[in-house]
């Protein structure tokens, strides 16, 4: 598996890049800020992002959303609770959008990615939990 944990943005947010080295599928997690740089993290390691799962809802998290989906064709999934809010910062009406409950699963080649809702941050927060990992909507 590929694991990189991202410093993006003014705020230092992180986003990630997780990806299965054998099917070279990933997905990155929180696109909020400086997609480019996370673009060019996985074409370095050779991997085609078609997923975007967002944490929670808040504009540092996923205003780069649209952008990066439509640059590269990705699925966005992010937990039902959060749909309106995040409905409102993509514009391009061809992405695919996956609302997710607590306990669905995402594949990302091979990587199962289990989805807990924890809601508070926002009202539809969610953590992922996925080998020996668990990440959460924040980092504090």
């Amino acid at each position: 598996m590929f694991f990189k944990q991202v410093k993006v943005g003014t705020m230092q947010n992180f986003s990630y890049v997780v990806g299965d080295e054998k099917t070279k599928e990933c997905a990155v997690i929180d696109a909020g800020w400086e997609i480019d740089k996370l673009i060019n993290i996985a074409e370095k390691e050779h991997l085609k992002i078609s997923k975007i799962i967002l944490t929670h809802s808040h504009y540092d998290h996923i205003q780069k959303t649209d952008e990066l989906a439509s640059k590269t064709n990705a699925a966005v999934y992010f937990h039902e609770d959060d749909f309106n809010e995040i409905k409102k910062t993509i514009k391009n009406p061809n992405i695919k959008i996956v609302k997710l409950k607590n306990n669905d699963e995402i594949k990302v080649g091979n990587i199962k990615i289990k989805i807990i809702h924890t809601p508070g941050h926002s009202p539809g927060a969610i953590c992922l939990l996925f080998e020996n990992k668990i990440m959460t909507d924040r980092k504090n």
